[in-house]
């Protein structure tokens, strides 16, 4: 619900997103000064970063709970080593859930 209500807001705005090498920048077709085209401009960028984060978060989440569950069903000492290897999601996986989030918004 509030990653509709943000993506609407940002719609409401006419811009035109280009996605290139993994970084996000905005043309925002509006006759204002250079210095508010910049605010804004890094404005909308943050919130569409806040966005991808949030989704990338919640699917690193779900991923790390179903290899938390195929951890439990393992034996004791198998889980412990598994523990040890793995105690938060790595900064790779939100990475590539990032990317591919990007990849998916531009097409």
């Amino acid at each position: 619900m509030e990653f509709c209500n943000k993506i609407s807001l940002i719609q409401s705005i006419e811009y035109f997103v280009q996605f290139s090498f993994g970084k996000l920048t905005f043309e925002i077709k509006t006759k204002r000064s250079k210095y508010k085209y910049k605010k804004l401009n890094k404005i909308l960028i943050n919130n569409v970063k806040k966005i991808l984060q949030n989704i990338a978060t919640y699917f690193v989440a779900l991923l790390y709970r179903k290899k938390h569950l195929l951890m439990l069903r393992a034996n004791i000492r198998k889980e412990r080593i598994m523990q040890k290897r793995s105690e938060a999601p790595s900064a790779q996986i939100k990475y590539k859930l990032i990317r591919t989030l990007l990849r998916i918004w531009n097409n």
